[in-house]
């Protein structure tokens, strides 16, 4: 979804998130937002400053039971008028309603984390 014009299909996208995302900042705070603040509006404003897509790059995850996941991945994130940078992030993904949606997020450095 996020390697094909994921700005149209943000609807789709956030299926995949819990309706409230948590966010860890690197200074400690952690924050949260309903997951149209979180990721629809950021993502339209991405796209308006010339994202075009992301391929996942990386990924390591660690189950920590049966309803809680660790996912670590790295991001090669395209735009149409810069270049391509990569990113990282952190997420927790929860086994709730009978489905896993992500919950929770925080930005990683890519070499700490082995990307």
């Amino acid at each position: 979804l996020w390697s094909d014009r994921p700005a149209e299909n943000i609807e789709q996208i956030l299926t995949f998130y819990a309706d409230e995302v948590e966010t860890h900042s690197g200074d400690g705070e952690v924050s949260r937002a309903d997951k149209h603040t979180w990721l629809a509006a950021p993502m339209a404003e991405w796209a308006q400053q010339g994202w075009t897509h992301s391929d996942l790059s990386g990924l390591k995850t660690d189950r920590i039971n049966a309803t809680t996941v660790v996912f670590k991945s790295s991001w090669l994130d395209h735009y149409s008028n810069a270049p391509d940078e990569t990113s990282c992030g952190w997420y927790l993904a929860d086994f709730r309603n009978g489905r896993w949606q992500f919950t929770a997020f925080a930005d990683i450095d890519c070499a700490e984390h082995g990307f």
